[in-house]
């Protein structure tokens, strides 16, 4: 499907050999749908993730085709699910780095909490909108989707 697409070709020609893979890689990190085994891992582990089990991705050098993923192969939804998902993440590492002892870092704290169930509502809003469009996607041939696939989604 990426062949199609101008950064992707010119993995191809760049990369002859590995460009599946680094392609693979990509997606494994970018890609926050079901189709993806490690969606439910912070961007940072993915990166571990993959490097460690799959591929030695250059994530530095592949930078521009990790941010083309999203606008090239994912929905507006799946997008925005995506940019809050991984803004929680960042929220939930400057938390877990931050400590109560000083009434500087106390403060922050606090008022990252504060705001947490709006965080926690848009990220909620945002997946159901994906889930909504994905479930209006048809399929093949126009057939009709039996009950349990959709029950699966």
């Amino acid at each position: 499907m990426l062949k199609i697409k101008e950064e992707f070709k010119e993995l191809k020609e760049k990369y002859p050999k590995a460009n599946s893979k680094i392609a693979w890689s990509i997606f494994f990190i970018e890609d926050n749908t079901r189709a993806n085994p490690l969606r439910n891992m912070s961007k940072e582990d993915r990166i571990k993730e993959v490097k460690k089990t799959y591929y030695d991705i250059d994530v530095e050098e592949h930078k521009d085709l990790l941010r083309a993923y999203a606008r090239l192969c994912l929905t507006r939804e799946q997008t925005m699910y995506k940019i809050q998902q991984e803004k929680m993440d960042e929220i939930t590492s400057y938390l877990r780095d931050l400590g109560l002892e000083e009434e500087v870092e106390f403060n922050k704290t606090m008022k990252i909490f504060g705001n947490l169930e709006k965080f926690w509502k848009g990220i909620s809003y945002a997946y159901s909108k994906m889930v909504e469009s994905d479930s209006k996607l048809e399929t093949r041939g126009g057939i009709k989707e039996s009950y349990r696939e959709k029950r699966s989604r």
